[in-house]
């Protein structure tokens, strides 16, 4: 991690990586009143270094994010982004869907540092789960979903993705079949 030197209390000189050094002037929260998700999303970030400054003490986790690393960016802000960032659904094509058996679904998933596996559920107009299966790896390089179940509400119902990264956190998203 970068370390941070105060000279005379109101400079900060910063050693970041590869040899650079950051002269920027201290900043003065002494009244700084926080907004709530102001706070929720500091308590995020100091999770987020602490996290990044004990997995950087694994050899085989130092390698990857030094190989993950780009540019100017250390492994230690590697690590950080990859437990800051989370992954999202894109491009997501239900235009082969109709709610009938053996329809498929088409859909990219997202994140910078890697997604271990992809849940999709069929939800009907009552918000039921019907089904829900590991989305496959297609030739084109999407990820793809095949219906088993008939759902004869399905405009009205949508589609659930629960996201696995590769820090073993899960995200989960919904999408409605029609806005």
């Amino acid at each position: 991690p970068p370390r941070s030197t105060l000279f005379p209390y109101t400079t900060l000189f910063r050693s970041v990586w590869r040899g650079t050094t950051i002269v920027s002037k201290l900043p003065d929260y002494r009244n700084m009143k926080w907004s709530k998700a102001q706070k929720k999303q500091r308590k995020r970030f100091s999770e987020a270094m602490h996290w990044a400054q004990s997995v950087l003490l694994d050899p085989q986790k130092m390698k990857y994010y030094t190989r993950l690393a780009k540019g100017k960016m250390s492994p230690y802000n590697a690590a950080v982004k990859d437990y800051l960032d989370k992954p999202f659904i894109y491009k997501l094509n239900v235009s082969k869907y109709n709610g009938s058996a053996g329809n498929t679904i088409k859909f990219g998933a997202h994140k910078d540092y890697g997604i271990e596996k992809v849940i999709v559920g069929i939800v009907n107009a009552q918000g039921y789960e019907l089904e829900s299966d590991v989305a496959v790896q297609l030739q084109d390089g999407d990820l793809g979903f095949t219906a088993r179940e008939y759902n004869p509400l399905w405009q009205s119902g949508g589609v659930t993705f629960c996201i696995t990264d590769s820090l073993g956190r899960i995200t989960k998203e919904f999408r409605p079949f029609r806005n």
